[in-house]
């Protein structure tokens, strides 16, 4: 069955001012200008999984140490290289479930395996590293012992934090408009999470 003509008038080419359409610009949802509400609480909630993750980690590690005590004599526990390497596992174990959680912030737009790799390798590298530094800056100030956990935890949080982020932010660079926004946002949560838990901390020991 033939189609009536079309008059020459009616066709509307995509180089015409009737066909030509004006692109919509779209903010996903990691543009939206309230994006950081949903990193807050994303990285609120990643911190508290790792206030919760690192301890039992380390409880394992020590278990472990207990059940196989003529290894770790061999390796002497006592060396700091060796306690070093030892947080540095502990922390990079503890940063996988910790990376996932704050990946779901970005969902599909970014992928998964090496969010999470490139998390915990940084953190595994960067927690033995704060400590470290942070015990050398405090170990010269004789100061009350809260201000001491307080400032210790801050310098740790801070750091491991921060670095961490700033890795997270190369990975986010190619979706998300202003990533340093990402770095600011979850190293200042991380930041006032250590002030809360060091807080807590020392009313614990305070009231016991």
């Amino acid at each position: 069955m033939l189609e009536p003509p079309i008059n020459p008038q009616q066709r509307v080419s995509a180089d015409s001012p009737q066909g030509y359409h004006v692109p919509i610009a779209r903010l996903t949802n990691l543009n939206q200008p309230n994006r950081w509400k949903r990193w807050v609480a994303v990285n609120g909630v990643a911190c508290f999984g790792a206030i919760i993750i690192f301890p039992i980690i380390v409880i394992i590690a020590t278990f472990i140490q207990n059940m196989h005590p003529l290894i770790f004599d061999q390796l002497d526990s006592e060396n700091l290289l060796f306690f070093m390497l030892g947080l540095g596992i502990m922390a990079a174990l503890t940063a996988i479930p910790v990376a996932m959680i704050q990946h779901t912030a970005f969902g599909a737009a970014i992928p998964r395996r090496p969010w999470v790799a490139k998390s915990a390798l940084t953190a595994g590298l960067l927690l033995p590293t704060s400590m470290f530094l942070a015990q050398f800056s405090l170990q010269s100030l004789n100061q009350h012992y809260g201000f001491t956990l307080i400032i210790s935890l801050l310098i740790v949080f801070s750091i491991t934090s921060f670095g961490t982020a700033l890795i997270q932010g190369l990975e986010i660079q190619a979706v998300v408009e202003y990533p340093r926004d990402w770095v600011w946002i979850s190293s200042l949560t991380w930041s006032s999470m250590s002030i809360l838990l060091g807080s807590l901390l020392l009313a614990l020991v305070l009231l016991l």
